[in-house]
């Protein structure tokens, strides 16, 4: 059986015992995003207070919220491949690559247009004019834009002075030879220089920061956006990156 026909199979399966809840209805805006209402992060309450807000202008339209983050990725998965995925989705960008999918097979949404009229809280500009050009480039595919940016997360290392002190290491490294000199000056200390707990998408986020870094940003786009995947995952920089967060 051929991979795509199992995967076929496997969606068909799954997702049959639910397909009433799936079936597409006149005016209602299914979201599902990272984290759900209930949860009290606060970029996620701004955007659930927005969805209030377009509630009480659209009263016509009911806005219901759908799984999202952790194991519901993989009920979207199957969501998308039967052709009834929720109307907006956000995804981390360590899911991107599942993204560039969607958006090969015809799932999302072509924006770039949308993003060419006027802001709604800058006069003057467009929508595209009000999104710093730093985040726009995960956004689209081949030129088009499928995409627009929720919040943008900044990753901290912590670090134990006292251990740094012992082991000689620099508190304040200013690139990323002098990062990994500290790493490895740690070591020989006798210290692990890096812990995390182990989660799946944090230990993605370490991979996504190891892999432009060991084999160039060039390449990871490829990896991720090359229809004709000229750069596999199996590259030598991707297996040592991996091996990196063992």
């Amino acid at each position: 059986m051929e991979r795509r026909d199992f995967l076929k199979y496997v969606a068909a399966s799954a997702f049959a015992g639910g397909c009433g809840r799936y079936l597409p209805e006149e005016n209602v805006l299914e979201i599902a995003n990272l984290q759900p209402p209930a949860a009290q992060v606060p970029i996620n309450q701004v955007m659930w207070r927005a969805v209030e807000r377009f509630r009480e202008a659209y009263p016509d339209v009911q806005v219901e919220p759908a799984s999202g983050g952790g194991g519901g990725y993989q009920e979207l998965m199957i969501r998308v491949m039967e052709g009834h995925p929720p109307d907006i989705m956000s995804f981390a960008t360590a899911e991107t690559g599942l993204t560039y999918a969607y958006v090969e097979q015809g799932h999302v949404l072509d924006m770039t247009e949308y993003l060419q009229r006027p802001s709604w809280d800058t006069p003057g500009k467009t929508w595209l004019d009000t999104l710093d050009p730093l985040y726009r480039g995960p956004l689209t595919y081949k030129g088009r834009y499928y995409a627009i940016p929720q919040n943008v997360i900044s990753l901290q290392v912590y670090c134990n002075a006292e251990l740094y002190q012992r082991a000689g290491a620099d508190l304040n490294p200013q690139t990323w030879d002098q990062f990994i000199d500290n790493c490895e000056r740690l070591k020989r200390a006798g210290i692990v220089p890096i812990t995390q707990d182990g989660i799946h998408w944090y230990t993605s986020w370490w991979f996504d920061h190891l892999a432009p870094r060991i084999l160039g940003a060039d390449k990871v786009r490829q990896a991720f956006r090359d229809p004709q995947r000229r750069t596999p995952w199996t590259e030598p920089g991707f297996l040592q990156a991996a091996r990196m967060i063992e």
